[in-house]
């Protein structure tokens, strides 16, 4: 099974059979939209498109070949929203696709990504030299709730057990879904507020937070960042994690909760749920910057 697997995700041949099957459209059986590896290019909109390296333990590239980016998470506000910033602190950036959205999208924004794992590290890197932005800083780093150095759980799957570097897209510092097959390893931790300040940033207009519910220690690691900067903040909201931690954190900051929904933004009043109603992120909005987001508020 290793020898085939070697040769159905050998780039070339993986490229012509995904695009063989493509042309099935919608009537390609699930079972036949395989990962993918190689070099992808992606359209971000009829204007701007990334190129992406990747190979097959990445969930996300797949999701992006088979179904576009269109409607992929927030990405349709976030084409929009990012025009108007200046600085973006993408954390939890994994192979960098906000970081080179963002990078494509508005050629002067500022871009810090932070990704402490080894096999999105490497290919985030990767892809930032492909596209060669000059305004992308990569940070191999965990941003926390304190400085130093902590254990990171980083995904692996046995099934590619011969590649060197995996892209599961669920590894964190608190192995937070229990996987089995998790390799840890130490990695330097940091909290924001200490990289604000040693890396002498002067202003953040928008935050990605996508930890795999860890978000809390980094927001409570940058309480001081988030009261002087007031950040918009995209953050993952897994269900029946940590909803109540991110209330008290954001709440405390006197921020609105919008959560996204695929008709669009909803204002809620809290983020704990009875049942999983879906929602896996939401906006965390300062007052007094509530105007920029009211395009993207479902009615």
């Amino acid at each position: 099974m290793q020898l085939l697997y070697r040769i159905i995700y050998n780039p070339i041949v993986n490229g012509i059979i995904r695009n063989i099957f493509k042309l099935a459209g919608s009537s390609l059986p699930h079972s036949l939209k395989i990962p993918v590896s190689g070099i992808l290019t992606y359209p971000i909109d009829s204007n701007h498109s990334m190129r992406m390296v990747t190979n097959q333990t990445s969930h996300l590239t797949k999701e992006l070949f088979w179904d576009g980016l269109q409607d992929f998470e927030y990405a349709p506000i976030f084409r929009d929203l990012i025009k108007e910033m200046d600085v973006f602190f993408d954390i939890g950036a994994s192979i960098g696709l906000y970081s080179l959205m963002a990078s494509q999208l508005n050629p002067d924004i500022v871009v810090h990504a932070f990704e402490p794992s080894h096999g999105p590290n490497h290919f985030l890197m990767k892809n930032i030299a492909l596209n060669a932005p000059n305004h992308i800083h990569a940070h191999k780093l965990a941003l926390s709730s304190s400085n130093g150095h902590i254990d990171f759980f980083a995904d692996f799957n046995p099934k590619y057990g011969y590649l060197p570097y995996h892209l599961g897209g669920t590894g964190n510092i608190e192995n937070t879904h229990a996987l089995a097959s998790a390799k840890k390893h130490r990695v330097p931790t940091q909290t924001l507020d200490d990289f604000v300040e040693q890396h002498n940033i002067e202003r953040i207009d928008l935050m990605k937070v996508d930890t795999e519910a860890t978000e809390h220690y980094i927001l409570r690691g940058g309480a001081n960042t988030i009261h002087r900067f007031q950040p918009i903040i995209i953050c993952e909201l897994l269900y029946n994690k940590i909803e109540e931690k991110l209330e008290a954190i954001m709440g405390g900051h006197g921020y609105l909760f919008y959560k996204h929904t695929p008709q669009g933004l909803v204002l809620a009043k809290t983020l704990r749920r009875d049942e999983d109603d879906g929602v896996e992120n939401v906006f965390f909005v300062p007052r007094s910057k509530k105007h920029i987001i009211e395009p993207f508020v479902s009615a």
